[in-house]
């Protein structure tokens, strides 16, 4: 089962180890970059959109707000 970060930041009282916290940008950064390849803008980023799994794993989601990129 995934997780909001706001959740797992409001269970842990807001005090992730730095290294989480880097954990958790530099995977929400990847999978950015993997959604932009795709000319993919999400344009809602934010906690409740960033997901953790119990074995560490770290998914976008909400994609309601993207907008697919087009050459005209």
């Amino acid at each position: 089962m995934d997780y909001p970060l706001n959740t797992v930041v409001g269970t842990m009282k807001g005090l992730l180890p730095e290294d989480v916290c880097q954990y958790v940008i530099k995977k929400s950064l990847e999978g950015l970059r993997a959604v932009h390849e795709k000319r993919i803008i999400h344009r809602d980023i934010k906690s409740d959109n960033i997901l953790i799994s119990k074995n560490g794993d770290i998914k976008l989601c909400d994609f309601g707000l993207s907008a697919q990129l087009v050459a005209e």
